[in-house]
């Protein structure tokens, strides 16, 4: 394969993936992986915030484990960003997320609920989007009494979660509910197709 010059900000986080132990995929069982995705991640400094709290959200299911992350010098009424974690809809949790979590309060300025939703395949398609409508019900009707302007919403999340919030975003949209901004890292977009690329790139080029 001929050369490629990868992004130094990439190639940084490729040195970070390097010193993990291989993953097989083909033959990691869905414990195994959820062990493995509940580990906090490196790739994130893990920022200073005023406080963490830990609360629960009202659900279709039951009860949402969430995490609220208040920066620092925030003042009420603070725009907030609604998050929901990677794992490929079948693990993870908070703790997954927390140092980017922090991350993204400290860098926004903006308070961070990062939510827990239903995971397949014990909560099978559609658990995962309505816990996602859920928890942004439940910001829209008590942001206000926590400090949070519910004018400026915004939804997030990273592989799986990201998925979650650009549908969330749509149904919003559909709903008339102003999400003004959007923090998608690495979504899943279209399962359906494979693009050639992913195809060609299958293997890596590291």
């Amino acid at each position: 394969m001929s050369h490629v010059e990868v992004n130094p900000q990439a190639a940084a986080i490729l040195e970070m993936f390097s010193g993990l132990p291989p993953f097989d995929y083909d033959n990691l069982d869905i414990a195994d992986y959820r062990m493995l995705m509940e580990q906090p991640s490196p790739f994130a400094p893990g920022d200073d915030v005023a406080n963490r709290q830990l609360i629960a959200i009202p659900g279709t299911g039951g009860p949402l484990a969430a995490a609220v992350y208040t920066p620092l010098n925030c003042k009420a009424p603070a725009p907030v960003l609604v998050f929901f974690h990677g794992g490929g809809f079948v693990a993870g949790k908070l703790e997954q997320h927390d140092n980017i979590c922090r991350m993204l309060a400290a860098g926004s300025g903006a308070v961070v609920i990062s939510v827990e939703y239903r995971l397949a395949p014990e909560h099978p398609f559609p658990a995962a989007y309505e816990d996602a409508w859920s928890a942004l019900q439940w910001v829209l009707r008590e942001g206000g009494n926590l400090g949070l302007d519910t004018q400026r919403i915004a939804v997030g999340g990273d592989s799986a979660g990201g998925n979650l919030a650009a549908g969330l975003a749509q149904r919003a949209a559909t709903a008339g509910i102003r999400c003004g901004t959007r923090c998608w890292c690495t979504p899943w977009g279209n399962l359906m197709r494979k693009p050639r690329r992913m195809k060609k790139m299958v293997r890596g080029i590291f």
